[in-house]
């Protein structure tokens, strides 16, 4: 791609996953919120039920976009107890300058020491999830 006389390029890998977190616990553990959509009866009717899990932050690197590590508790004081999109990273990834444009200053970038949390598709009320 070339923008304004500068050749930019995606790096040759995966970029970072965006996931979506409630908060960080008492336990350090990254609570993700994903949503499952049922289906009630023959009509049709449906609902979003919310979900939280869990994921471990031990040995877990957490930056923001600038690159500037920051404490477990300066990330639990950032996402604050409201649904967050934060990135999460695999296998020891920087998050390259690429990306980092992409996002606001005060995204969160989780960098996992080896695999990180998936991303489960969000369901649209009413309508099933595409496999």
């Amino acid at each position: 791609m070339d923008f304004a006389g500068i050749q930019i390029v995606a790096p040759p890998y995966d970029p970072p996953q965006i996931v979506v977190a409630a908060s960080i616990d008492d336990g350090d553990n990254l609570v993700l919120v994903s949503y499952q959509t049922y289906y009630i009866g023959f009509l049709g009717e449906s609902y979003n039920n919310r979900s939280l899990t869990k994921t471990v932050l031990k040995d877990v690197n957490i930056f923001n976009v600038q690159g500037e590590r920051l404490s477990i508790e300066a990330a639990r004081e950032l996402i604050g107890g409201r649904d967050t999109p934060v990135l999460c990273s695999a296998w020891d990834t920087a998050l390259p300058e690429f990306y980092a444009s992409m996002f606001s200053p005060q995204t969160l970038h989780f960098v996992f020491p080896k695999k990180s949390p998936d991303w489960k598709k969000i369901e649209a009320p009413g309508r099933p999830i595409e496999q």
